[in-house]
């Protein structure tokens, strides 16, 4: 992994930015990026181990497969974009990315995914074991034949997603974890502690559960004393707006 960041140069990755840039005039797909390494051995575009930084990398209004993104690291957005064959395993996304319109048969295997946004269609992508902390999905999400096994989803919120032929084998929940308006289609997860308002599986509805409300309260009580000794203290501007347990 180390050896595959330090190959990068700053020319390197603003020749890649700028690919995105001409990419993006080409109204009609296919789109194309290239890198001065040759293929992977699964015949991929050889992207592993770009550090974008800050800056990230925009892909926009373009339609792009066969890429290895992984292990990056920076800020990626995604906007009207559709990713497909990818992998992205091992990224580690900074700047609260979104990665939307489209991700299909991509891998995002032990990823760092944590205050991602991601949406609205996914389908056949591999979560596992992705450390996917307080993980958004945009409006209408569609989930379909998605792997989620041993994920961390503590405090995700999906609002109106729908999991359609999903697994979440050893997934990890939170009580601050929510799923609201959300339809499960042939799909089993256990989903205590978390939150579960107004959903359906197989398009039964299910009751309403917080099984860690408790937990929560008992979280929520312990912040308010740790934030109420650095207003004393005068550390309160260190402290996070949220507590992340």
């Amino acid at each position: 992994m180390t050896a595959l960041r330090r190959r990068w140069d700053a020319a390197d990755i603003d020749d890649i930015r700028a690919q995105l840039v001409t990419q993006q005039r080409i109204s009609r797909p296919p789109h194309t990026l290239t890198s001065r390494w040759p293929r992977t051995d699964d015949g991929l575009v050889d992207l592993r181990g770009i550090d974008a930084g800050s800056m990230g990398l925009d892909i926009r209004y373009v339609t792009l497969q066969g890429l290895d993104l992984s292990h990056a690291r920076g800020a990626l957005r995604t906007f009207e974009a559709e990713l497909t064959d990818c992998h992205l395993d091992g990224v580690t996304l900074t700047g609260q990315p979104h990665l939307g319109r489209l991700f299909e048969r991509c891998s995002f295997r032990n990823a760092k995914l944590s205050r991602a946004s991601i949406g609205p269609k996914v389908i056949d992508v591999d979560f596992t074991g992705a450390k996917a902390t307080r993980v958004r999905s945009v409006p209408n999400s569609v989930f379909e034949r998605c792997a989620f096994d041993g994920a961390d989803l503590s405090g995700a919120q999906f609002d109106g997603a729908k999991f359609i032929d999903c697994t979440f084998e050893g997934a990890v929940f939170s009580a601050s974890t929510t799923f609201t308006r959300c339809e499960f289609v042939r799909t089993s997860v256990m989903l205590s502690p978390a939150q579960v308002r107004r959903c359906t599986v197989d398009g039964v509805m299910v009751a309403d559960q917080w099984d860690g409300e408790a937990e929560a309260d008992a979280a929520l009580e312990r912040y308010a004393k740790k934030y109420a000794r650095a207003v004393k203290s005068g550390d309160a501007a260190e402290m996070a707006l949220h507590d992340e347990s």
